[in-house]
């Protein structure tokens, strides 16, 4: 889970031991196929010529769409606030109804060849970060340990970035 979500559980004593951060999931903009809208640049977000989606606001993809605008200066106009997140974003791409939307990277790849991604220079770009932590009431205490360390290992930051997501 994202680091929210990971300090919730840790909170709770649901987590046993330290969570770590195992991977980064970048945010990206994602257009329908044939970008016919032209949308080059992060600031596209702010254009009220431009279909926009964006995450709902209370969603980590949402927390990281102001973070972003902010880092880059960037006025959100969106025409939508998606509550199912991401992944329905990168459905709305795909079927036409918006022009651009701000979404985690690793969720574009659903889409197929009815959307394109647009890049985010690294510079100007905000990330989640995904932990992974043993449960405290596991039932194999052993096997959710060596889960964990096989994710944070060189074969886990394999399987990372075959998704698109990105070791710290």
């Amino acid at each position: 889970p994202d680091s929210g979500t990971m300090g919730q559980a840790s909170s709770k004593g649901m987590v046993a031991g330290k969570a770590d951060v195992i991977a980064r999931s970048p945010m990206a903009l994602v257009v329908p196929a044939g970008n016919r809208a032209g949308v080059k640049r992060v600031d596209s977000l702010g254009d009220a010529s431009l279909r926009v989606a964006v995450c709902a606001m209370e969603l980590p993809c949402g927390k990281l769409s102001e973070k972003l605008a902010s880092k880059s200066s960037v006025s959100l106009d969106a025409d939508t606030l998606e509550p199912g997140g991401s992944a329905a974003i990168v459905t709305k791409a795909s079927t036409g109804e918006i022009d651009v939307g701000l979404v985690f990277a690793t969720d574009i790849k659903a889409g197929g060849a009815k959307v394109e991604r647009v890049m985010i220079p690294e510079s100007s770009n905000v990330s989640s970060e995904v932990s992974a932590a043993a449960l405290s009431a596991s039932n194999n205490a052993a096997a959710a340990r060596a889960f964990v360390a096989f994710l944070a290992s060189s074969g886990g930051l394999e399987l990372a970035m075959g998704v698109g997501l990105l070791k710290p």
